[in-house]
């Protein structure tokens, strides 16, 4: 995550208390489990200030542009979200003084929520070694209900990097013989 400025903090706050907001997620896990997942999301039609958004902080997803299925002719969107209890305290805790009253209550409410061992002590500990093309890593941190650290993040996409090529051009070659 970046460390912004206070004017940064100020702008981003603003444009978040008219475009954003605060939700949760419950997740039905395999173990007839559930898991309380905290929600920071912002859809706005303006892709350049959400990508400004997303440099202030330095973490979050950016996906679209969606369509509005009630509208057709509305112009297409893109949402900016987070979903980790991280982020959620690190961002909303960054924005809360600016908050107006209604969304510094629902902040507040949520982050009363947040479970008091919501992850394991050793997560997004970066793993120690370079990274190699590889998706063991991943798929580790992964069976361990945790998001992948940097280190693996960046191996699993070399691994994909070279493997998907080689797969297109096994499948076009097996592809051309059964036309034969």
């Amino acid at each position: 995550m970046n460390n912004p400025s206070e004017t940064d903090i100020a702008w981003a706050a603003g444009l978040f208390e008219g475009e954003g907001n605060i939700g949760v997620e419950n997740k039905n896990l395999v173990n007839s489990k559930r898991r309380f997942e905290p929600r920071l999301q912002m859809p706005i039609t303006d892709l350049d200030v959400l990508q400004k958004f997303q440099a202030v902080w330095g973490v979050g997803k950016v996906s679209g542009p969606f369509t509005q299925k009630k509208s057709p002719g509305a112009k297409p969107y893109w949402r900016w979200g987070t979903y980790s209890w991280d982020e959620f305290v690190a961002i909303g805790g960054a924005m809360r003084p600016w908050f107006g009253q209604r969304r510094g209550a629902r902040y507040d409410f949520i982050l009363a929520q947040m479970p008091e061992h919501f992850r394991k002590p050793t997560s997004f500990v970066p793993c120690d070694y370079a990274p190699t093309p590889s998706v063991a890593g991943y798929l580790k941190h992964r069976r361990k209900g945790e998001r992948a650290c940097a280190v693996c993040m960046e191996s699993s996409r070399l691994y994909y990097a070279e493997y998907l090529p080689k797969w297109r051009a096994a499948r076009a070659l097996r592809q051309a013989n059964l036309q034969k």
